[in-house]
């Protein structure tokens, strides 16, 4: 599964939280973190040093998830999930 590092910035810019913050958090410099979000790749101990910065988890970055659905409780991102799930299983068995 491919990482969206462009999600940092705009997680950062809705949470208010400076590319020069999120960068000195993560131990890299401005540039750097410039260059792995434009590159789209980095390691795994920086990425996680980003999340926690932003208060987000790491899965963020992964998914096809929408920033704003994040704020969401782990409660009703599962029951979307069920219900995503339990559409797809009646539209293929009203086939």
């Amino acid at each position: 599964m491919m990482a969206n590092l462009l999600k940092i910035k705009e997680i950062a810019k809705e949470k208010k939280v400076s590319i020069k913050e999120l960068s000195a958090s993560a131990g890299i410099t401005e540039q750097g973190l410039q260059k792995l979000i434009r590159e789209n790749s980095t390691k795994v101990d920086t990425l996680e040093a980003i999340a926690k910065k932003l208060n987000v988890p790491i899965s963020v970055f992964f998914s096809e998830v929408p920033v704003v659905e994040c704020k969401q409780s782990t409660e009703d991102r599962l029951l979307s999930i069920i219900e995503s799930q339990q559409r797809t299983i009646e539209n293929l068995t009203n086939k």
